[in-house]
């Protein structure tokens, strides 16, 4: 038969079938009924009607969704209406009756508010950081709705793609120039330099100084078409202010970025990348390598904890490094140490001295390439020749060995540690252990009690009483003999003197280690009465190395009179070849024969130093 209107079915310029309209999927799909709201409002029909029913309006020849089953938009009254949106918002151009649907098409019907009419509904408005009150709620000159659904392109030389800014931001990304700005330009508003040539879109837009390094060109000046040049600056030698493109990083294409040209003095606007050429390719221009850099470096420190002194080299003062710090501008690693000149610039190090800082450590050493991230990161310091302040250099803890020579023990050889001045907390630092050729890993070295920065202290004081030996066991004591008189019956102080008299005692004191003197005897010639009273305090060295195996034995020694009694006792045996002593006392008493017989009280007291 005839295909008629009743028949009509929508395909694409190939005869297939390429969707539906809205109002074919409300009521051939979802079974409503349609109304005109104007001929038919939803005032009048009954519950069963509306919940199976929608109404639209025609505004200006657009058919308008106004109500599905019972939910209806307000009239302008209510926050919220129907709308169609689709992937760009809300679409208030779309006809009811002439729309189609295809199976790629995102189109939703929803009950939104859009207070300020933008076509951004208010929950989107609220994800974005943007007021539903306000078209533009940052006031750049651009509607929320373009910020967040249109955009622009921007193009680079290296391809292009879309941007959004921000709605809540007149200027995104904070460089100066409002969004409203950015798009005239078609720079990125999210990025402060689109193009990543080191210059931001404001400054290569507004300006930027340069001092060129082989003065004004001729030719420079502001290309009338592009509006992107050099200009002199007025009372200035070979200062320019530039204007380059903020979407070619290489405004002039001589292969130098903008942000190169402005570093290296060189004018981006004119093709003059000859001036500086890399012969070597090892990213420094020729003249960056003959006029090389300052290099400043910290020496081995010389009071402990306190930084070294400060050494710097530059190309024309160099006395204190030897050599000009300067490269050779057609060998990448002008010191063969394994780091290339252009790394030893970025680091401030030598470029011709393979140890910078002198430590004995070359600079590959104390710095590693990070494979796969084109960085470098420091192991060391290779401007730091003692890192820790330990009067040793960081090659010497890490290469040179201490020798331990502690008496009657093998020798062996322990590092430290170039990166702790004092490992095993002693006061020592590792230079002083070094020095006194003590362990820097152990408190005591020889094991004595006593730490090697005290047994050190004592070699270094005026005494020359209290050296003992931080490689040797021993024990610096004091001995302390103190006597006094006793009384007897009578009240008196020996016999028949008036009662409470002192009494004069002469005597000998002396003691040993083993049988064997270590102090010659003292006279001692007192007045005692009945309270201790010093009759000598000696400073000696207990020390292990003169003690047998077996065991050593502190003995005292008194030699009365004539009418007293001596004693000659062991005060103190230690079972091991050394041990420290403990703080000892012992007391005697020496009495005389006889019925009158005088007494007298004889303590020592050892105490550990």
């Amino acid at each position: 038969g005839v295909v008629d209107e009743g028949d009509r079915r929508v395909f694409d310029d190939r005869g297939g079938q390429v969707g539906i309209t809205l109002r074919e999927a409300l009521e051939d799909v979802l079974g409503l009924v349609r109304y005109d709201e104007d001929a038919t409002p939803s005032s009048t029909l009954n519950v069963v009607e509306l919940e199976n029913s929608y109404s639209i309006k025609t505004f200006e020849g657009t058919s308008v969704l106004w109500r599905i089953r019972s939910v209806e938009n307000g009239g302008g009254t209510a926050l919220r209406n129907w709308e169609v949106i689709g992937t760009a918002g809300i679409d208030r151009t779309i006809d009811f009756d002439s729309r189609l649907l295809r199976t790629e098409d995102g189109i939703t019907l929803a009950f939104v508010q859009d207070a300020d009419g933008d076509r951004v509904t208010a929950r989107w408005e609220y994800l974005m950081g943007c007021s539903d009150q306000l078209v533009d709620t940052d006031g750049d000159g651009l509607s929320d709705y373009d910020e967040i659904y249109v955009g622009w392109e921007v193009v680079l030389p290296t391809g292009s793609y879309q941007v959004y800014p921000s709605c809540a931001r007149a200027d995104s990304d904070l460089d100066g120039l409002t969004d409203r700005q950015e798009s005239v330009l078609g720079t990125d508003p999210l990025r402060a330099d689109t193009d990543g040539d080191g210059i931001s879109d404001f400054d290569e837009i507004r300006g930027y100084r340069i001092t060129l390094r082989f003065g004004i060109d001729p030719d420079a000046g502001i290309d009338e078409d592009t509006g992107f040049g050099c200009v002199p600056v007025a009372g200035l030698t070979d200062v320019v202010e530039c204007y380059t493109d903020p979407l070619d990083p290489d405004t002039d294409g001589d292969t130098l970025s903008d942000g190169d040209e402005r570093r290296l003095g060189t004018d981006p606007t004119i093709r003059d990348g000859d001036r500086a050429l890399d012969n070597d390719g090892d990213g420094l221009v020729n003249f960056e390598e003959t006029e090389g850099w300052t290099v400043t470096y910290y020496a081995v420190s010389t009071v402990p904890g306190v930084q070294g002194a400060l050494v710097t080299c530059t190309p024309t003062s160099f006395a204190t490094c030897g050599v000009a710090p300067t490269s050779d501008p057609n060998r990448a690693d002008t010191d063969g140490d394994g780091v290339p000149d252009a790394i030893e610039k970025l680091l401030g190090l030598h470029p011709r001295l393979a140890d910078t800082d002198g430590d004995g450590l070359s600079d590959f050493e104390e710095v590693r390439y990070v494979p796969g991230t084109d960085t470098w990161e420091l192991v060391y310091d290779p401007l730091d020749a003692d890192i820790d302040n330990d009067l040793r250099s960081d090659g010497d803890e890490l290469k040179k060995p201490i020798t331990v020579r502690i008496v009657g023990e093998a020798p062996y050889d322990v590092f430290s540690d170039p990166l702790v001045a004092d490992a095993d907390l002693d006061g020592l630092v590792d230079g002083q252990e070094f020095t006194a050729g003590t362990d820097p890993t152990k408190f005591d070295t020889d094991g004595d009690g006593t730490s090697d920065a005290i047994e050190v202290a004592r070699n270094l004081d005026a005494d020359t009483t209290n050296n003992t030996n931080p490689l040797e066991p021993d024990q610096l004591i004091r001995l302390a003999y103190d006597g006094r008189g006793v009384p007897f019956t009578n009240g008196n102080i020996c016999g028949a003197l008036p009662a409470g008299t002192p009494v004069r005692y002469t005597g000998l004191l002396s003691f040993s280690v083993n049988a064997v003197a270590v102090d010659p005897t003292y006279s001692f010639d007192k007045v005692l009465g009945v309270n201790y009273v010093n009759l000598d305090t000696w400073t000696r060295i207990y020390r292990g190395g003169a003690i047998p195996a077996s065991g050593s034995v502190l003995r005292a020694y008194v030699v009365g009179t004539a009418v007293l009694a001596d004693f000659n006792e062991n005060v103190v045996s230690a079972a091991a070849p050394f041990a420290p002593l403990p703080v000892t006392q012992k007391e005697w008493r020496l009495q005389e024969n006889g019925s009158n017989a005088c007494a007298l009280d004889i303590r020592l007291t050892i105490t550990p130093i």
